[in-house]
């Protein structure tokens, strides 16, 4: 019998599948999906892992296709993985109970488009260097101003409506 961690997880990678075509659901390893969103006219093959603890931890972004620019700038490893969202970020965003499952498979194909995005314009265009005005997190540590300011902006929001 599964908890409720995990019946919401596969209810949030099940939200997923509805945006990605053709897909492939696989919960032989945990819960995997393969598919292809949907770019600037590409349609590109990305793989989404799921945890049961869904909540505190986001699910894993791959992408493994040859123009992507692997490099922490980018905000891709040399592995395909994506990083798509600060883990802080989303623990906030979760911290308040309207903040569901359908609100996490946007939240993740959001990211995912935005950054593949980039990664489309900047192979089409040779852009060498993540451009400024694309607006990012910093890496590790020096995110921790931005996500303090991201954090109260959320936080007021939330208590204002």
């Amino acid at each position: 019998m599964m908890t409720l961690e995990e019946r919401e997880a596969l209810s949030f990678a099940y939200n997923v599948i509805g945006y990605l075509y053709p897909v492939h659901f696989d919960r032989r390893e945990g819960l995997k999906v393969t598919g292809a969103l949907e770019v600037r006219g590409l349609s590109v093959p990305v793989e989404i892992e799921f945890y049961s603890g869904w909540r505190r931890q986001p699910p894993e972004l791959r992408c493994y296709e040859s123009w992507l620019r692997r490099h922490i700038d980018w905000h891709c490893y040399n592995s395909g993985k994506i990083c798509w969202v600060h883990a802080h970020e989303w623990r906030v965003f979760f911290d308040y109970k309207e903040h569901w499952v359908k609100h996490a498979a946007l939240y993740v194909l959001r990211n995912a488009h935005f950054l593949l995005e980039k990664h489309i314009i900047a192979e089409t265009l040779n852009i060498p260097k993540w451009l400024p005005e694309w607006n990012a997190y910093l890496h590790g540590n020096l995110a921790e101003p931005q996500l303090k300011e991201w954090e109260d902006e959320f936080r007021k929001s939330k208590s204002v409506a």
